[in-house]
């Protein structure tokens, strides 16, 4: 006689037992491909965090150099440097040297390379031959803005790098003002950037030079960046790569040039590394999940015991798969936004009005609203198609999560618009609401979709409703459209 399905005569228990044991195989096959999206997650992660890292610190160094040479510019702009008075210029410069120990050494030079000064001598004195400074100049050989390769400090031999900033004398006579300073000033920029230990950072000149390194800084600076390196440099690299480290060691290397120079940040994490934090996730879901197995066996005799026991009693509203439903319905509820995973307008109307309503009673509080709309989102999509539209509405969601707060509601409500709740203090609300749209319009410029954001920001008027504050803001946004785009306008 054939087996049949249905003369099967088997309790409640067993059945839902049978039940989660059929299902655990799908469920296998679902906890391999969840665990690959977790390290690719993982990855993207870290991937992120090094490029943020590498720019950053990129924008650090350069903050560090334009100090540097805001100072060298005061120099130049002085009475003593536009009348060609070289003994006080000499006098100046030599106070400033004294005054901060970035700085090795001041010289002025002019066109035929004859040097007129050097603080490392006294007035009048040479203290550099021809040869010398044209070693000195040829370092500047491809800089941008006066910043050269790693050289030589002509007369001293010390490792050294030149800020070069020209100038005339009010006769008209062309001059320039080099500024030579210690590498060890980059060192101590990589120092204060607080990366993980296992982290390697470096800073590479045009040449291919490493002038700073986070560690071993005295073995490395002054050699050659490695090939694969100095391969990618040459390339103009965007996104994270593979290379090899000068001490061999396989590294996940993002990098970023620095603003007015041909230096490059390099922010490495070893490969090795990251590989073992993905083993260690994936040992981490194989407890989880032998714990949620255990935990399903317990929990299917349970509820087979509670349905069974409901069902003895012939009361159906004291089966606890009714709450079990009612809080399914609830999870739906949450309505996010399926292509960016914020929250939709649903969601938005809900939580935004909780954020209003906390706002209006907490004291000395308030709430403000940005609104977010893409400048040539359209031609974007007529030029590339909707799946590069969608990609870049996912990078500017990124974005948006990325300088939103815990506390803050980030949301997209259809289309190219978004929108950004944050609350603060009411006597600095209207400033950090501004700095926050102008860091959102900086970073959606900054992605590789070349589009730009208008933005209008409301702040909430006491006993002001919702639907009236996105009004003002919207209105706000259009009013920044036609203003020019790429601005945040204030809502009146």
């Amino acid at each position: 006689m054939p087996f049949r399905l249905r003369d099967l005569r088997l309790s409640i228990a067993t059945w839902m037992v049978v039940v989660m044991l059929l299902a655990w195989l799908p469920l296998l096959g679902f906890a391999g491909a969840a665990t690959w999206r977790l390290i690719e997650w993982r990855e993207g992660d870290a991937f992120s965090a090094l490029e943020r890292r590498a720019s950053v610190t990129a924008s650090a160094v350069a903050r560090e150099l334009a100090s540097i040479r805001s100072a060298a510019k005061a120099v130049v702009l002085s009475q003593a440097a536009l009348s060609g008075d070289l003994e006080r210029l000499h006098a100046h410069c030599a106070r400033l040297v004294e005054q901060d120990t970035r700085l090795l050494s001041i010289s002025v030079h002019n066109l035929a390379g004859e040097q007129l000064l050097n603080t490392r001598a006294a007035f009048g004195t040479p203290a550099a031959d021809v040869a010398e400074v044209k070693t000195l100049h040829a370092s500047l050989d491809g800089s941008v803005d006066g910043a050269s390769a790693l050289t030589i400090e002509p007369g001293s031999g010390r490792l050294a790098l030149v800020l070069e900033v020209p100038f005339s004398t009010s006769n008209g006579q062309p001059l320039f003002l080099h500024v030579v300073v210690t590498p060890q000033l980059l060192n101590t920029v990589l120092a204060e950037q607080r990366w993980p230990a296992s982290w390697l950072g470096s800073v590479v000149d045009q040449r291919g030079t490493i002038i700073a390194r986070s560690r071993d800084a005295e073995r490395y600076v002054g050699q050659m960046a490695s090939a694969t390196l100095r391969e990618r440099l040459r390339g103009q690299p965007t996104g994270v790569y593979e290379s090899v480290t000068n001490d061999q060691i396989p590294v996940y290397t993002a990098s970023h040039e620095v603003p007015g120079t041909r230096w490059w940040v390099n922010v490495g994490q070893p490969i090795g590394t990251l590989k073992s934090e993905a083993r260690d996730a994936l040992v981490g879901l194989a407890v989880v999940g032998a714990l949620c197995l255990g935990g399903g066996l317990i929990g299917a005799l349970w509820l087979a015991r509670a349905v069974a026991e409901a069902s003895r009693r012939g009361d159906p509203s004291r089966n606890v798969v009714r709450e079990i439903g009612h809080l399914q319905a609830q999870l739906h509820g949450a309505q996010l936004d399926p292509l960016t995973g914020l929250a939709g307008r649903r969601a938005f109307l809900e939580m935004g009005h909780q954020l209003l309503t906390a706002a209006a009673h907490a004291p000395g509080r308030g709430l403000a609203l940005l609104f977010l709309d893409l400048d040539g989102f359209k031609g974007l999509n007529d030029r590339l198609g909707h799946a590069a539209g969608d990609r870049a509405l996912q990078d500017v969601a990124k974005v948006l999560r990325e300088h939103a707060r815990s506390d803050d509601l980030t949301a997209r409500l259809g289309g190219d618009e978004f929108v950004l709740a944050l609350q603060a203090p009411r006597d600095t609300l209207d400033k950090v609401s501004h700095e926050v749209g102008t860091r959102l319009i900086q970073a959606v410029s900054e992605l590789p979709h070349e589009l730009g954001c208008s933005i209008g920001l409301a702040i909430a008027r006491d006993g002001e409703a919702l639907d009236a504050l996105l009004e003002r803001a919207d209105r706000a946004m259009y009013e920044a459209k036609r203003a020019g785009r790429g601005r945040v306008i204030t809502a009146t």
